[in-house]
């Protein structure tokens, strides 16, 4: 089975896993591609991994079950409302996540996802 991915304009991308949706770089410009992408997605929670700190990344999927990864290197925790999921990611630390077996890697340029094969 294919994902259904939606490439972003700011260079993003947005996943569809079962278990959730999973964004990748997602920037102010990308707010209504986004927004309407999600919208047709509405059932399962979003994950979102970024290393640049844009408020407008919290408007998207407020009203659902949603997290943040973030990397620390490239953004402050004094940026960030401390209610909000967040987890964060130091250089060269791992998190496995549920959605299609990915491993999200903190590198000294970002992040590096890659797929975990059971």
């Amino acid at each position: 089975m294919t994902n259904q991915e939606l490439k972003l304009p700011g260079g993003g991308k947005a996943v569809v896993f079962p278990e959730e949706v999973v964004v990748f770089n997602f920037t102010e410009g990308d707010s209504s591609a986004l927004g309407d992408f999600l919208a047709t997605h509405s059932v399962v929670p979003v994950t979102f991994l970024a290393t640049k700190f844009d408020p407008a990344v919290f408007s998207q999927a407020e009203t659902r079950n949603r997290s943040f990864i973030f990397a620390e290197k490239f953004i402050s925790r004094a940026d960030v409302n401390p209610e909000f999921p967040v987890q964060w990611l130091a250089e060269g630390n791992l998190i496995p996540m549920d959605a299609g077996g990915l491993e999200v890697l903190a590198t000294p340029t970002g992040f590096q996802v890659q797929s975990v094969t059971f």
